[in-house]
């Protein structure tokens, strides 16, 4: 039975996490559109290993340690991509409980801290604090930055062990039960934490120091009594260092120094400055001080700039303060530790970015409990201090409304900070690229060649830069961006990429595939690298290859729209058009205004006889893309036979009912069927017609040539094989016969059919030599003399 305090204990919490819940769902409802961006992309968008379909434990076990070393954050991308793909919301909702869930435990943390230091007023001040800093606009890069979900995880299980710690020694103290299973508990969230991200590591040393400042009341003597433990904490600290930076350390932390343009030392200065930009964005955090990409300028000296000296001895009296108020102000001491010590990682030696906000997420948490007792405590009357925080919180969280509205816009994300950072060549590379997807050339063309200026040898830029002049027509200048990627940077996939999909644009497909494969061997889990080497294969009609590829590219991320409409096309090759249909449906459920995938359904209808939804959507085509000539041919086509063999269709249709075993009706109708391009209804009526009239030259000819059109080159062979029977002096049957052999890569029947054509009068000889349905023995010796002998 729950005493009175207990009771009211427990009503406090569950309003305080409505308090909470209810401000983190109102400042972020703005964010759940905003898009994947920067790091997002290759966490997240760009990860294979994420996209499972099935909670099986091989997949599962995949997402949570290929390619990462964060594997409670990346199965949780995967639980997310498994329920709803790449559905942004999905991604945002969770980040979002994340966020309140986080501000919540440090509501019970700071409330059981306060509890220990005798503080009459704990309730009111973990509360106060819990949203203040749940409303601080500097977080939003911690919980709308999709990929932060990281640093989020890590500081929900890192409070929630330390809470459970608190728990446990509470229960210690008192001599009740459970304590143990408490410790437990928190040593698991801890490597929850970790393994989330590792900014955690330093969970054991908080642990002792939390321990000595509220539980031991800074006993210098406990500290000598717990060296063993101590040590412990720094071996454990050091064996997670190790098993991060592996077993050449020291190099691996030089080699990050590589793609930063700045020094170990440089780094070092710099460092205690952006510190001091952190506190600043965490007191003032207007959305304009705000930035994902920072253009930090580097201290290469003490003095220069001066403020770097003035910022290391500002550290110094900052470490000195938590000294001096230890005894008197412990929470602000506690604070000062919390911060600096939850910093040390990220702004140390490792060559990391200098700044992030998000890297704040974790060390605020006492610094603004610390705001919060301040404020209660020092400011009278106390309803002045309560409003004072109250108007912070409003303040703040109207500011972190706007920031949302910036994150939802990825083209105003990267327009903010290109003003912000004008000078730093990655934000115009983002924001190109963001205005490229938006459909504004000119401005993505100007960005491309902001940051190209800024920086001549930014590979990605320039490769941006090609894709954008192969969109807007301008191949001659992609290919000459391409090259120049390739010579830059040889060892860059998407340069290969890139350059394949203009040769294949350009109808070569012979000449587009040997940069694909290098492509593949430099990234082979790419699926749009599978997907147009499967798109090379359809052009060269290798269909059994160009399944492979598809095949891998759908493997890799199977909701990959090119790759199902590609699927949907090979079916429409092999005759399978009701699978082609739901495939292009799919693809169209995940990019809605496709007009290719428009065009695709809209022939594959119309082979089904559904003349009326093919229009549909041959118009649709047309309404996204009004240049689409391949669409509007086609619309054109049906509306011209239809207007033709319309009135002819439906009286054959009707005498068909009326005599089903005419086969001279089935035929004619079957004709018709073929003009309007009714594939599927043309073939039933072939097939039909055979049934009943088994030789009939005419029907096997027509139905023999569908197949062919079709790819079902087997049963081609099969009718034209019974017409070369039936006929046995007929050219052009042989003829057909040897192209459907060379299309299959029989090289012997095919060269056999040639010779048989060639001597029963077959004379098109321009038409053999170019025709690709014969490429496959067109390069024999064989091919050769019988052209020769032709030609004598």
């Amino acid at each position: 039975m729950r005493s009175p305090a207990t009771s009211a204990g427990f009503w406090q919490a569950g309003a305080t996490l409505l308090l909470l819940a209810a401000a983190g769902v109102v400042l972020y409802s703005n964010s759940l559109t905003a898009p994947f961006v920067f790091d997002d992309l290759p966490n997240i968008f760009e990860n294979p290993h994420i996209r499972i379909t099935r909670l099986s434990f091989p997949d599962l076990a995949d997402a949570a340690t290929v390619g990462t070393r964060r594997p409670v954050a990346s199965l949780t991308f995967a639980l997310n991509y498994y329920v709803h793909g790449y559905n942004v919301a999905g991604y945002h909702v969770v980040n979002i409980a994340i966020h309140i869930l986080t501000g919540f435990l440090m509501f019970l943390v700071v409330r059981q801290t306060l509890g220990l230091t005798g503080n009459e007023k704990k309730e009111l001040i973990a509360a106060l604090a819990a949203l203040v800093w749940l409303v601080n606009p500097v977080h939003t890069q911690a919980v709308t930055y999709i990929v932060q979900r990281m640093t989020a995880l890590a500081t929900l299980f890192f409070l929630f062990a330390l809470y459970l710690y608190i728990k446990g020694r509470l229960r210690q103290r008192t001599g009740r039960p459970l304590g143990i299973l408490f410790f437990a508990l928190c040593g698991l969230s801890g490597i929850l934490a970790v393994l989330s991200k590792q900014i955690a590591a330093t969970l054991p040393f908080f642990v002792l120091v939390y321990e000595w400042y509220f539980f031991q009341d800074l006993d210098r003597a406990w500290v000598k009594q717990q060296a063993k433990w101590i040590g412990g904490a720094v071996v454990i600290i050091g064996a997670l260092a190790a098993i991060y930076l592996g077993a050449s350390p020291i190099e691996k932390i030089m080699a990050m120094y590589d793609s930063q343009g700045f020094t170990m030392g440089q780094r070092l200065l710099t460092e205690p400055r952006v510190i001091f930009l952190y506190l600043s964005l965490l007191f003032f955090p207007h959305p304009g001080r705000l930035n994902l990409d920072y253009d930090f300028p580097i201290s290469v000296s003490l003095v220069d700039p001066v403020t770097t000296l003035v910022s290391i001895l500002g550290l110094i009296g900052l470490v000195a303060a938590a000294f001096v108020t230890a005894k008197r102000k412990r929470l602000v001491s506690f604070a000062i530790v919390w911060f600096l010590g939850n910093l040390a990682i990220e702004s140390s030696f490792l060559g990391l970015a200098l700044v992030f906000e998000h890297r704040t997420y974790l060390p605020s948490v006492f610094v603004v409990a610390a705001l919060a007792w301040a404020a209660v405590t020092y400011i009278r009357p106390r309803p002045l201090a309560i409003g004072f925080l109250c108007a912070l919180t409003l303040l703040w969280g109207f500011w972190t409304y706007q920031r949302n509205a910036i994150w939802a816009d990825e083209v105003a994300l990267w327009q903010d900070v290109t003003e912000k950072s004008p000078n730093l060549a990655r934000p115009w590379n983002n924001l190109g690229l963001a205005l490229r997807t938006a459909g504004l050339s000119e401005e993505a063309l100007t960005a491309f060649n902001t940051a190209l200026t800024l920086d001549p040898h930014y590979t990605e830029a320039r490769n941006n830069l090609g894709v954008l002049y192969q969109h807007t027509g301008k191949t001659q200048k992609a290919v000459q961006c391409f090259e120049n990627v390739i010579k830059l940077n040889p060892g860059f996939a998407p340069g290969y990429l890139n350059m394949g999909k203009v040769l294949l644009d350009m109808d070569r497909p012979d000449q587009a595939e040997p940069f694909f494969q290098k492509a593949l061997t430099l990234a082979p889990e790419t699926e749009a690298v599978h997907y147009n080497l499967g798109l090379v294969r359809f052009r060269q009609t290798d269909l059994a290859a160009a399944w492979r590829h598809v095949n891998s590219a759908l493997d890799l991320n199977p909701g990959y729209d090119l790759a199902l409409n590609l699927a949907g096309s090979l079916h429409m090759a092999c005759g399978n058009t009701g699978q082609a249909v739901a495939l292009y449906r799919k693809a169209l459920a995940i990019t809605p205004l496709s007009a290719e995938t428009f065009n695709n359904l809209g022939i594959a209808l119309h082979r089904q006889g559904d003349s009326g939804q093919a229009m549909t959507f041959f118009r649709r085509a047309l309404e996204r893309n009004p240049g689409f000539a391949d669409a509007a041919s086609n619309l054109e086509k049906i509306e011209a036979a239809l207007e033709t063999y319309g009135l002819a269709i439906r009286a054959l249709e009707q005498a068909v009912a009326a005599s089903p075993g005419d086969p001279a009706r089935l035929f004619q109708l079957g004709r018709l069927y073929a003009a309007v391009g009714m594939q599927d209804k043309a073939l039933a009526a072939y097939e039909k017609t055979i049934v009943l009239k088994p030789d009939d030259a005419a029907c096997l000819n027509a139905l023999g040539t569908l197949y062919a059109d079709i790819c079902d080159i087997q049963k081609a062979i099969t009718c034209f094989e019974k017409l070369a029977r039936l006929a046995p002096d007929n050219a052009v049957v042989y003829y057909n016969l040897a192209c459907l052999y060379a299309r299959q890569h029989q090289v012997a029947p095919a060269l056999t059919n040639l010779e048989n054509a060639l001597a029963a009068g077959y004379d098109d000889m321009d038409r053999i030599r170019t025709d690709k349905d014969l490429d496959n023995i067109r390069h024999t010796e064989a091919f050769d003399r019988l052209i020769q002998k032709s030609a004598d």
